[in-house]
């Protein structure tokens, strides 16, 4: 079977990581200032339901529209659309961040929230495109690690405001310049087509590569996978985010939000090892991360200041976001449909943001907020085991008998009752004298029969016949 291991490029690998780099560090620096200035206008509680809830629930739109776009109108998708994409999201987020109303900061905000869905799109579309199997999860890890280490060392110097612009604008609007660069300097290096994998059939290397859907186990074989792997991401993100239930604006006011988000880059970066090393292992490991919400959750009334709580919750969410991405990014090349390479993030934004909605609709009630935890973390362990299953727990093959296999052959090629028991005796060895004897029919009548039957399996005599019959594999998927 061939993979594609080792095909990658050096070059592909640079500039995708850095793609990656400069969008997400670009979005983030946006969301940041847009996310300051709104604490201006609200509490910290109407705070997280207006980003991360509201907010994150726009960019999951941003990326529906783009894998609609993808799977029903590719040419919009072109890297002119992105230079397009890029300059709008600049535009709205420098109103979203100096509008001296609320409602300017929500429209511009939510617009710029949008784009930065469109904007993740690209750069998983590229991630899938150009970087093979073996290097997908350290390509996104470690560019996303990149982003959140220089944006903490740019919080230790702060960009000066030009013209009245915060510097998180200033810092958005030089790397939306140096993406815009490298989307235009840049070609994307497809990789070869990546031949699909059977359910449960893992790669060639060892620990490597996630299996996937092929294309010959059927439309509907591919859209359970897909939907089973849609609802166990989704719960991961809610289990993760009920499990954390701590306000946004609790480390804005000690200035720890950056330094906690360090973690998150060391989670990243163990994660894109660990996944590329092994699918398998990494998805253990992502869903043995979902007790730290239980474990957060127990400790939120001790004195343990909450960067640290903060800090524990981000170093495992790493392996969330690493797998979510690298998961679909897999089911994307394998099954040749690349409008879902960026399904897990949108999945993952929309957990999110419903498990914010959840968090702060049971504020008040901690023993329901662990009831609704406990569900969701039993209802994604059950949903985890079924993908895990499908995609590392192949089923043996069911043997059959010789009589069950050659009446699949015979109903593929829709023989007659007479074309099959003249094939099945010809396929035995037999004469045309020995089956008419056996029949007590004449030799002519058996071959008239078995004209019939080489005519209708496309074989010129019975030698290309017996080896349809023996290879099986032209037919036998098709049954």
């Amino acid at each position: 079977m061939k993979t594609s291991t080792g095909k990658t490029s050096f070059k592909s690998i640079a500039t995708t990581l850095l793609l990656v780099f400069s969008c997400f560090t670009l979005t983030a620096s946006g969301y940041l200032s847009w996310l300051y200035h709104l604490m201006t206008f609200v509490p910290p509680a109407t705070v997280d339901a207006l980003s991360m809830g509201v907010g994150y629930l726009f960019q999951a739109v941003g990326i529906g529209i783009a894998a609609f776009l993808l799977r029903y109108r590719p040419d919009a998708m072109s890297r002119a659309a992105f230079v397009v994409a890029i300059a709008l999201n600049f535009a709205c987020a420098a109103p979203a961040s100096l509008s001296d109303s609320l409602a300017g900061t929500l429209v511009f905000g939510y617009v710029m929230n949008l784009l930065c869905g469109v904007i993740s799109a690209f750069y998983l579309l590229r991630i899938v495109r150009c970087i093979g199997e073996e290097r997908r999860g350290i390509v996104f890890g470690g560019g996303y690690a990149c982003s959140i280490i220089v944006t903490y060392l740019l919080s230790l110097v702060p960009v000066p405001a030009v013209s009245g612009m915060p510097g998180e604008l200033v810092s958005c609007a030089v790397l939306s310049l140096i993406a815009v660069g490298i989307v235009v300097a840049t070609r994307e290096e497809p990789l070869p087509a990546a031949d699909a994998l059977p359910q449960g059939e893992a790669s060639t290397r060892e620990g490597g590569p996630s299996p996937a859907v092929a294309p010959s186990s059927g439309a509907s074989g591919a859209s359970g996978l897909i939907a089973l792997a849609a609802i166990t991401v989704l719960l991961m993100s809610m289990v993760k985010n009920v499990g954390f239930s701590f306000p946004t604006a609790n480390l804005t006011t000690t200035g720890a939000l950056e330094l906690s988000r360090l973690f998150y880059a060391a989670g990243l970066i163990v994660a894109g090892v660990v996944v590329d090393r092994s699918r398998k292992y990494g998805s253990i490991l992502c869903m043995s991360a979902l007790v730290t919400p239980f474990a957060l959750m127990a400790l939120s009334g001790e004195p343990i200041s909450g960067m640290a709580l903060w800090a524990v919750d981000y170093l495992f969410y790493g392996f969330f976001s690493v797998f979510r991405i690298v998961l679909f990014a897999d089911i994307a090349a394998h099954a040749n449909r690349a409008y879902l390479s960026g399904l897990g993030l949108l999945l993952g934004r929309v957990g999110d943001a419903l498990g914010t909605f959840v968090c702060l609709s049971l504020a008040g009630s901690t023993v329901m907020l662990v009831v609704v935890a406990v569900l969701l973390f039993v209802a994604c362990v059950f949903t985890f085991y079924l993908l895990f299953q499908q995609l590392f727990m192949p089923t043996p093959a069911v043997q059959r008998s010789e009589h069950e296999i050659f009446d699949a052959f015979a109903v593929r090629y829709a023989l007659s009752p007479r074309e099959r028991e003249v094939a099945r005796f010809a396929l035995d060895g037999k004469t045309n004298a020995e089956i008419a004897a056996t029949l007590f029919v004449t030799e002519s009548t058996v071959k008239y029969h078995m004209r019939n039957a080489l005519k209708k399996t496309g074989c010129k005599n019975r030698a290309e016949l017996l080896a349809l019959y023996a290879s099986k594999t032209p037919w036998e998927n098709t049954e």
